[in-house]
């Protein structure tokens, strides 16, 4: 929904401006995020409602679309990957070269969850780490080699060549 805002006179905020399918959680928290981002944004204002809402609501807007891309994608998955012996897998992978490599990589799941980072930026990066994620699975022989150190090699050369996650 665009606008959020009606002049300097109305804002909406939390799920009147980005209702969303319930299966990341984070409705609430997005609209405790809407609050404390309004709220820095009015101290960053001086105060003043001249042209707040019309910014804040513009810059606010990408994160409710993310936000809401991002808790359809989990229904998806949890509805129809979760039984997957490819998808498991995948996780598999992804949490052993998150545990060794925190700093490199982070679930998306904990990037949305468990960060303050903001979700246009979470899919992003979530989208990146498909797209490596989907050559790894590609592999032939990816059940036999998937704890290894080549296919580490294989996941940091990937990022490596992925400057937008470092």
């Amino acid at each position: 929904m665009w606008p959020w805002n009606y002049a300097d006179d109305v804002l909406i905020l939390g799920d009147a401006a980005h209702a969303i399918v319930p299966f990341y959680g984070q409705g609430m928290n997005a609209g405790f995020e809407d609050c404390s981002l309004l709220n820095s944004a009015f101290k960053a204002n001086k105060g003043s409602f001249a042209g707040l809402f019309s910014s804040y609501a513009k810059d606010r807007q990408p994160d409710g679309v993310a936000i809401s891309e991002l808790a359809l994608r989990n229904f998806i998955e949890m509805r129809d990957k979760t039984a997957d012996a490819g998808f498991l897998l995948q996780k598999k992978i992804e949490a052993r070269f998150s545990a060794a490599y925190p700093e490199k990589w982070q679930p998306l799941y904990s990037m949305v969850t468990f960060s303050h980072l903001p979700y246009r930026e979470a899919l992003r990066l979530g989208e990146l780490q498909d797209s490596i994620m989907k050559q790894v699975m590609n592999r032939p022989d990816i059940e036999q080699v998937w704890d290894t150190p080549e296919m580490e090699q294989a996941i940091l050369r990937a990022l490596e060549t992925t400057s937008e996650l470092q």
